[in-house]
């Protein structure tokens, strides 16, 4: 089951502890000593940002606040509670300035009494994506997602077409995702209205579950369009797993060929908080898809039918995709801190982590492109460095994966595939087969990631020693 993030501030003390432990005795806790220490030096200023224009931003407070912040973020970050930096510099700068003996230790006992601890979610609109079993008779709200959305926090729906039951969704999402507080109706309507927001009713949705608390529109949005790449890889690969390729008969029952009026429209996602209004309902924001607005389109691309009857009774099936993921995310966190930046983990799980966005791009109708994104997904799931003879490489690390050398085959003549495509313009051959392919993806994916944890900080080549590829490179 995916833990609740909330837990990892039941115990603030020893979280502390852990921060001010970081780095040794020249670390984090000498940076925490020295503030204390000069805390005096801060002045009249009201606000960290006032310190900051005041002072121009430099100088050994910024420097050691700094170093408390980065670390504190790090250590949120990686339990999922998005914590903004502009929340974190004011709550560090006010108990140094109070001269708190442990301003660690008060941060996290502030944020283990807000709304951070308790889950809200992130609403995303959806493109192209069908659940199959939909008809005249079935109303979107019984096509459930319910038992994804308890175990991995990712709940999806068909188009309403209708306001009433987005809010009806969202009130089972609530108690799918234990949050409290009630449905905001009105704001959610407002957004339809002033934002020009039709999505909200003519699309696809995807609810995913976080923990998060921000001081201005877009300073968390890298963290929360992370866990909104795993939610979308994560349906992707369902969708490459559930038993059986969608007929033409199925496809005429999927919902994205009834009543289907979906939009490429879109130009704000919601983010709705755990904090509640003077009526008991969530807060949040509308945020304009002003910062990476290509890559915000393109996630929304999700061309798949979706089995979610299927899924609803076999939840349990997807735990190891899911921990897969989660666990790549989890290891990339550490390229946002310079300070492991260099280390062969945080380079691995980052090349995983852009993977998954070429594998999710595998699934478009076009076949040139399926095929190149694909071939480009296990290139960097399954390569550390370049060397001739990729599409051998990766049938033979593919095999020593899966133990399936029929689809080890289908992974070589899909590279041999793209190579044609790439260099003398020639189609796809029509005998490809691009599922058995992108299936080893997934169970490559799942054994790599499981193997996340063992790389060291020089390992030159992790991915060798993880698929057991004793075979020597070719030379140029």
């Amino acid at each position: 089951m995916d833990p609740s993030a909330g837990e990892a501030l039941t115990d603030p003390a020893a979280l502390a502890r852990r921060i001010n432990s970081a780095g040794g005795a020249k670390g984090i806790a000498a940076s925490v000593a020295w503030l204390t220490e000069n805390a005096g030096e801060i002045g009249p200023a009201a606000s960290v940002e006032d310190w900051a224009v005041e002072t121009g931003g430099e100088g050994p407070l910024f420097y050691h606040l700094i170093q408390v912040r980065v670390e504190l973020a790090r250590q949120l970050w990686q339990r999922r509670l998005f914590v903004g930096i502009t929340v974190l510099d004011e709550l560090l700068f006010s108990a140094i300035r109070r001269r708190s003996p442990d301003p660690i230790l008060d941060v996290l006992a502030w944020l283990a009494d807000s709304p951070l601890t308790r889950p809200a979610y992130v609403i995303y609109p959806l493109h192209s994506l069908g659940l199959l079993g939909t008809g005249l008779l079935v109303r979107p709200n019984e096509l459930t997602s319910e038992q994804l959305a308890r175990e991995y926090g990712v709940a999806v729906c068909a188009q309403h077409n209708r306001m009433a039951g987005v809010a009806a969704w969202l009130e089972e999402v609530h108690a799918w995702f234990g949050v409290d507080g009630r449905v905001p109706a009105g704001l959610l309507q407002h957004w339809r209205d002033s934002r020009s927001s039709s999505w909200l009713e003519h699309n696809p949705l995807l609810a995913v579950r976080v923990h998060s608390l921000s001081g201005s529109y877009y300073e968390n949005q890298r963290l929360l369009l992370d866990r909104l790449h795993v939610a979308t890889a994560f349906l992707a690969g369902l969708a490459v797993r559930q038993p059986g390729a969608p007929d033409e008969k199925s496809r005429l029952f999927s919902s994205r060929n009834v009543n289907n009026w979906q939009t490429l429209d879109v130009h704000h996602y919601l983010v709705m908080q755990a904090s509640l209004d003077s009526d008991g309902a969530l807060t949040g924001d509308a945020v304009p898809m002003s910062v990476d607005a290509g890559y915000l389109t393109e996630l929304s691309d999700l061309p798949v039918d979706l089995n979610l009857a299927y899924w609803n009774e076999q939840a349990d099936d997807a735990r190891g995709l899911w921990q897969a993921l989660d666990a790549v995310d989890n290891a990339q966190q550490a390229v946002r801190f310079r300070r492991t930046q260099g280390h062969a983990r945080a380079r691995l799980a980052r090349k995983l982590f852009e993977s998954l966005d070429y594998f999710r791009r595998s699934l478009a109708s076009d076949r040139w492109y399926a095929v190149t994104s694909l071939a480009t997904a296990f290139e960097m799931l399954l390569t550390s460095n370049y060397a001739r003879g990729v599409a051998e490489r990766l049938r033979r690390r593919v095999e020593l994966l899966t133990a399936d050398a029929t689809a080890a085959q289908a992974v070589r003549d899909m590279y041999e595939a793209r190579s044609d495509i790439v260099h003398a313009g020639k189609p796809p051959p029509g005998s490809l087969s691009i599922g058995a392919a992108q299936r080893a993806y997934l169970q490559c994916i799942e054994t790599v990631a499981s193997q996340l944890g063992s790389v060291t900080a020089r390992e030159a080549d992790p991915l060798r020693r993880i698929t057991g590829d004793t075979t020597p490179d070719v030379e140029d």
